[in-house]
């Protein structure tokens, strides 16, 4: 949450800053002289840094986006999908995609085989 107020105030910053150079016009910053396209590209920065924290979907501490698999029939879910922890195939306890493979090492030998033919 923090960062993405952050991002924002730095887009905000950016977009205004931009926006004067563009207005106003600089001459010079640090002898360097300064046209009004970079006023241009420095407000476009802005509105990239604003929509991109307005926008931006944090995908690890999703809970929906969480896969759980089957260990008997071997089926996927998105934990959304599944909200009682049950498979819809047969019905049996679905586990975390963390460390499934590990405890099912006879999953992990059909899937390179899969990948092989």
């Amino acid at each position: 949450m923090v960062s993405r107020i952050l991002t924002i105030i730095l887009g905000l910053a950016c977009f205004w800053h931009g926006y004067n150079i563009l207005k106003n016009g600089w001459s010079h910053l640090y002898g360097f002289p300064l046209s009004k396209g970079s006023g241009i590209l420095i407000s476009l920065f802005g509105l990239v840094l604003i929509s991109f924290a307005f926008f931006k979907r944090n995908w690890k501490n999703s809970e929906d986006e969480t896969y759980m698999k089957c260990p008997n029939c071997g089926k996927s879910y998105y934990q959304k999908d599944a909200p009682d922890g049950q498979c819809h195939n047969c019905s049996s306890e679905l586990e975390q995609l963390d460390g499934f493979y590990d405890r099912h090492p006879e999953y992990k030998d059909k899937k390179r085989v899969s990948r092989t033919q």
